[in-house]
Formats: structure tokens, sequence, C-alpha cells
């Protein structure tokens, strides 16, 4: 049988690093669904914007006819 001798300083650093790994993928995974969230929400933005200036391009031909229909009168 082989002996070893157990150091539990070396068992505490083992420890504290296998902790520190697991908590940076912790914080990486939460930073990817963050980073997920805010391309969502970037891309809602991004198709009201696209709403507005639909409508706001409404207006103006309205604008314009109505413009164009009092100068007939």
């Amino acid at each position: 049988m082989l002996m070893t001798e157990f150091n539990i300083d070396i068992a505490r650093e083992v420890w504290q690093e296998e902790a520190y790994a697991d908590a940076c993928e912790e914080f990486r995974d939460e930073i990817a669904a963050k980073d997920a969230e805010i391309a969502a929400k970037d891309a809602e933005i991004a198709a009201k914007a696209a709403e507005n200036a639909a409508q706001a391009a409404e207006n103006a031909r309205l604008s314009a006819l109505i413009a164009e229909l009092k100068a007939e009168s």
C-alpha cells in the first residue's frame, strides 16, 4: 500500500483555486445572460425606432397632402 502525507495547506489552496474557478465560470454565465438581455432590448428599441420613423413619414405625407388640399381651395 502506498502511503502519502496529507497536507492541509495544499488541500486548502486547491479548494480555493477550484472555488475561484467555479465562481469565475458562474460570473461568465451571468454576463452572457445579461448580454443576451441587452441584445434583446436593443432589438426592441430598433424596432420601435423603425415604427416611429414610419409613422413620422406617414405624418409628413399626410401633412403635405393637407397643405396641397388647402392650397387648392
